[in-house]
């Protein structure tokens, strides 16, 4: 008995653990660098939708120095959260969003994006 009480005590702790990770997941995060060249700055708004769903919404504006040039782009995709790898797929693009709550930040390829607000 007492090993059935303490399995399901590590599968509902298990189970909570995970939950905060989607949560996390929801919010404004940032990415933003500078060079010589450009100064890039970079907006992914995620928002957990039902289920497993999630909606993430990327702003994008790159300023050229040398052409006094802005260009700005926007791109809407739909996700699915990965429980137990702690990330979100875009399959439409193949893109892997990876969750570092500890951090406090997303990964998507070599981009970090602190998170601002939830």
């Amino acid at each position: 008995m007492k090993i059935i009480v303490i399995s399901l005590l590590v599968v509902l702790i298990g189970c909570i653990g995970l939950d905060r990770h989607k949560k996390f997941a929801d919010g404004v995060f940032v990415y933003h660098s500078k060079n010589e060249m450009q100064d890039v700055s970079d907006t992914l708004i995620a928002r957990h939708t039902t289920g497993i769903g999630f909606i993430l919404e990327r702003n994008l504006s790159v300023r050229f120095f040398g052409k006094s040039k802005t260009e700005k782009s926007s791109e809407k995709w739909s996700g699915i959260y990965q429980a137990d790898d702690k990330m979100i797929i875009i399959p439409k693009s193949g893109k892997i969003v990876f969750i570092d709550r500890g951090s406090n930040r997303l990964l998507i390829g070599s981009r970090f994006y602190v998170k601002i607000s939830q």
